[in-house]
């Protein structure tokens, strides 16, 4: 049977992260195309990213083709929310009626550690490393499987690492010893990422 028959329904998921086309795929699109072929629901297609004004990724779209909207459609986004989409996400589709439907999905909150890129001593920037600042954030978090660091933006004068979780509080709680004793993080600020619409 030719996919387009198998699988029918296109859906776009907007999972509402700033995350970058490599961490896409590696983050959501390799697991979700081997649970949805392994039982036989559908698979991925493709996938975009919005850029916003100042660089910084807005969302990133995940395209599906599906063999229906209940099943199917429950499976994909069951997965999606076990693999850190966070809060605020949604999908989209037209219907056998020609009808546009959307459907909201996600669980993870976000929080954004904004690093100061230009006020530290030179020692700092040459002795520390974003890669061993992400090991340390995503060790401090695994340790009662809070979360994880998923992507990072660098501007002219900072650069924030975007981290995701079930509860953001004690998230919080977890990385300040990580904040504290990593001087990378000198000068550093942890804000919430908020729920778009």
């Amino acid at each position: 049977m030719p996919e387009a028959e198998k699988y029918p329904y296109l859906v776009v998921a907007r999972i509402l992260e700033h995350i970058c086309p490599i961490g896409r795929g590696a983050v959501y699109e390799d697991p979700l195309i081997l649970k949805l072929e392994e039982l036989e629901l559908g698979t991925v297609t493709g996938g975009g990213t919005q850029m916003g004004d100042n660089g910084k990724i807005e969302f990133v779209d995940v395209e599906l083709v599906l063999a229906n909207t209940d099943k199917a459609l429950d499976t994909a986004l069951s997965v999606l929310e076990a693999l850190g989409a966070p809060v605020g996400s949604h999908c989209f589709w037209t219907d056998a009626d020609g009808i546009e439907q959307q459907r909201p999905f996600g669980r993870a909150q976000g929080l954004a550690l904004f690093l100061d890129g230009v006020n530290l001593e030179p020692s700092v920037y040459k002795t520390c490393s974003l890669d061993e600042l992400n090991d340390r954030i995503d060790a401090a978090l695994s340790k009662d499987t809070l979360g994880r660091s998923h992507d990072c933006w660098t501007g002219d004068t900072e650069t924030a690492l975007f981290i995701y979780g079930q509860d953001r509080h004690k998230m919080r709680e977890a990385l300040a010893a990580v904040r504290s004793a990593y001087p990378l993080c000198m000068n550093s600020r942890l804000e919430d990422i908020p729920v778009q619409n």
